[in-house]
């Protein structure tokens, strides 16, 4: 196999799972490709979530404690650099920086420590 086929079967794949996922209520999230001259693996999640944004905060709520927060904290806003962010996500394998805020101004996402969180007045 060759990377040119694996990136088309990728596109087809998601094509049908996307199709799939509307029938019966899903969403789909097809992970890295590994492949070699005879055969492709890769995993495949399935998010019983509406949307990214209620993925997420299911997400929080199942993962918030492991770091020190509430699932009451989703969606608060902060103050750091300057700027107000908001808390969106939280990433349970990260160890060093599992938090992670969307910068009110401009929409991108960033990545914080849970104390650096916590030394902040939540709103």
């Amino acid at each position: 196999m060759e990377r040119e086929t694996v990136a088309r079967y990728r596109k087809e794949l998601n094509a049908i799972l996307k199709e799939y996922g509307e029938l019966v209520g899903l969403q789909f999230n097809l992970g890295n490709i590994k492949y070699s001259s005879t055969d492709f693996s890769c995993t495949l999640k399935g998010i019983t979530a509406s949307s990214p944004e209620e993925a997420d905060q299911l997400n929080w709520n199942s993962n918030c404690r492991l770091v020190g927060f509430t699932s009451e904290d989703y969606g608060k806003e902060f103050k750091a650099r300057g700027s107000s962010y908001k808390l969106v996500g939280i990433r349970p394998k990260a160890r060093k920086y599992p938090i992670v805020a969307k910068k009110e101004s401009d929409g991108k996402s960033y990545i914080f420590s849970a104390s650096f969180i916590k030394s902040k007045e939540l709103s």
